[in-house]
């Protein structure tokens, strides 16, 4: 990794597991398995707090800003655990590339699918950038769960991927892409694929050059050639997104990231669970195959955030 990011996987299920997971070779591999089970998916405030507990003791024998490899997308809500867990000294912008947004306002607060709701009201979270997503997160039905006071507020900010908007009957909300209207308020966003993917993470980057970032990387956002995961793929390429990184540790300075969107080597366990993620089907573990597709992602990653992020300082405990 970049000298001022040390590589940490870790490992919930195996999918990080030391020497035959899809984390980088050469990563610090924290074994978090007893704690897997429950935090997988969505989880309890109280156990939340004994994995924060367990990043906060890691971090004084890892000091330093960490590239962190979560593993499934199940455990996406580890990023919010990650972030309280550390001390940052300015205020971060959280840039979340992933084909979710991951933003609803339901309970619980650890929920793969609410953790950029919960990092918004972080006193050292200034804003979101969501970047890529292209889910059915996005349609208007799921529109009314999103959190709008920060949306019109321009705490967070969207550039989906293809998607240009969102008609929301009797919702009356204005400000950012908020417009309101007599049936109700209509959400615009520039697209990606209309601006130029390239050129949205200019724009982003541009905006926040010399500030302080959190990075964060599903790897769902990408197209199923390039990545080998438990939710359903995105639409970018893996030089798309490589390239959008680049730029963004190139303009900002990196105090964290991390990366999942693994195909899980474990099955997720619980009816209530797999009801809520859909998983009804038969579950297959990940093959071979898989498994080097989703590692060769990971590393070229963390080798395109190893050449261009300069060393981070204000993070860490």
């Amino acid at each position: 990794m970049n000298p001022g990011l040390t590589c940490v996987a870790l490992d919930f299920d195996g999918t990080c597991a030391s020497g035959a997971g899809a984390a980088p070779p050469g990563s610090r591999v924290l074994d978090m398995t007893d704690l897997g089970p429950s935090l997988r998916l969505r989880t309890s405030r109280r156990e939340a707090a004994a994995a924060t507990e367990r990043f906060v003791a890691a971090h004084k024998m890892i000091p330093g800003p960490w590239l962190t490899f979560i593993g499934t997308g199940d455990y996406h809500h580890v990023s919010l655990m990650l972030l309280e867990a550390m001390t940052l000294i300015s205020p971060v912008t959280v840039i979340v590339i992933d084909n979710h947004p991951d933003w609803a306002v339901l309970p619980p607060r650890y929920h793969c699918g609410n953790w950029v709701s919960g990092a918004l009201g972080l006193p050292s979270v200034e804003g979101v950038e969501l970047i890529g997503q292209d889910s059915s997160d996005l349609d208007w039905k799921a529109m009314y769960v999103a959190p709008m006071r920060e949306i019109s507020r321009g705490k967070l900010r969207i550039s989906p991927l293809s998607r240009t908007g969102a008609n929301m009957p009797l919702m009356w909300r204005e400000g950012g892409p908020l417009r309101r209207e007599i049936w109700g308020t209509r959400a615009s966003w520039l697209s990606m694929n209309a601006a130029g993917i390239q050129a949205t993470f200019e724009r982003v980057a541009t905006s926040l050059k010399g500030k302080d970032v959190y990075l964060s990387i599903d790897k769902d956002c990408l197209v199923a050639e390039d990545a080998a995961t438990d939710w359903e793929p995105g639409g970018m390429g893996l030089s798309d997104v490589l390239a959008g990184v680049s730029v963004i540790a190139d303009r900002c300075r990196i105090v964290g990231a991390d990366v999942c969107g693994d195909k899980s080597a474990a099955e997720l366990s619980g009816f209530i669970k797999r009801l809520d993620a859909g998983r009804s089907g038969a579950w297959t573990p990940p093959t071979h195959a898989e498994i080097e597709l989703n590692r060769a992602a990971n590393a070229a990653i963390a080798g395109v955030l190893r050449a261009s992020t300069p060393p981070a300082t204000g993070a860490g405990r």
